[in-house]
């Protein structure tokens, strides 16, 4: 598995999630991730959003094409959507992102303890996402 293969599936699901064409450009062409929160507002990473997805990808393998981040009673948190290092996962994905679900890791800033992987429900806004809890 090569990143470049990863990174072709993760503008396959940009696609997908209907993600506004400048920061599918931006992902592809520049690797520049973006954010989406209140409700699908985009924004560019800060320093420390993208430190955060760095070390989830170096310990984990995959790839973050994009990030909702948001807050609920149990903590401040930072939605990652990725591609697995594991190409048999993916058909899934995609099947999961079609029924507005996506795969993500989620980072609890609050309590990393909470961090955890699944499944997340979505909803498409403004060119972004917006976690539906």
């Amino acid at each position: 598995m090569t990143r470049v293969e990863q990174k072709n599936e993760a503008l396959k699901r940009m696609k997908k999630l209907e993600l506004s064409e400048d920061i599918i450009r931006e992902f592809d062409k520049e690797n520049k991730l973006n954010l989406s929160e209140y409700g699908g507002m985009l924004l560019w990473l800060d320093e420390q959003q993208q430190r955060i997805v760095k070390e989830y990808e170096q310990k984990s393998g995959s790839l973050v094409y994009h990030v909702i981040h948001g807050f609920a009673e149990f903590g401040e948190l930072y939605n990652m959507l990725c591609v697995s290092k594991y190409r048999n996962e993916w058909q899934r994905d995609m099947l999961d992102i079609e029924n507005g679900r996506a795969f993500a890791y989620v980072k609890n800033i609050t309590d990393d303890f909470s961090s955890e992987y699944g499944l997340i429900h979505f909803e498409k806004n403004f060119g972004g996402l917006n976690r539906i809890l």
